[in-house]
């Protein structure tokens, strides 16, 4: 015989009374019964919390703010275009920041020239060397709708040097405190 319980359309088996196979009060079957079916609901009850959770985590992950650009350095190149150096919110963000302290950076200034260095001879694969003419550590605030977001970046400029020992006109290398090269961007 199938009847169909309180909460649930499909039927349910009917069970033997435990109190005649065990000799078990009545009352202690039936409790244990409820208790069972109380368990599958908590179970369903907890499913549905889980998939609303999941949901809220997609919709919130769906209206997260887009990746902004952002300008670190606005200067003219070799031949005096002007040019940007350009990043993102997102790498900016997962970019490690830095104190004015010596202890506090995570590039060197000493690495920070290597970089440069590798920059230029792939910028100039003619020239005979690398002269560098400035070292600056500059800092770039960008204000937008999550926040402010600081930013701490070398700026390294260099002279190509070709085999008659001339050199040419200085260029900047900018260089994020992960040790990534941002290439410039014609305005």
């Amino acid at each position: 015989m199938a009847r169909l319980t309180r909460r649930c359309s499909e039927p349910r088996a009917a069970l033997p009374s435990t109190s005649r196979v065990f000799a078990i009060h009545a009352l202690a079957a039936w409790h244990a019964l409820q208790g069972s079916r109380s368990l599958i609901l908590c179970l369903v009850r907890s499913m549905r919390l889980s998939i609303l959770v999941a949901f809220a985590c997609v919709v919130r992950c769906a209206a997260a703010e887009p990746t902004l650009p952002v300008v670190l350095l606005n200067t003219q190149d070799a031949h005096g275009d002007r040019v940007q150096f350009r990043s993102d919110t997102k790498t900016l963000e997962a970019t490690p920041q830095s104190g004015l302290g010596v202890d506090d950076q995570p590039l060197s200034m000493k690495t920070a020239c290597k970089i440069a260095l590798d920059a230029g001879r792939r910028r100039f694969p003619k020239a005979h060397g690398i002269s560098f003419e400035s070292l600056k550590f500059l800092r770039n605030v960008f204000d937008y709708p999550a926040g402010r977001l600081v930013t701490w970046f070398y700026v390294i400029s260099i002279k190509p040097v070709f085999p008659d020992y001339t050199s040419g006109p200085p260029t900047d290398i900018v260089i994020l405190l992960d040790g990534k090269v941002i290439d410039p961007t014609p305005m």
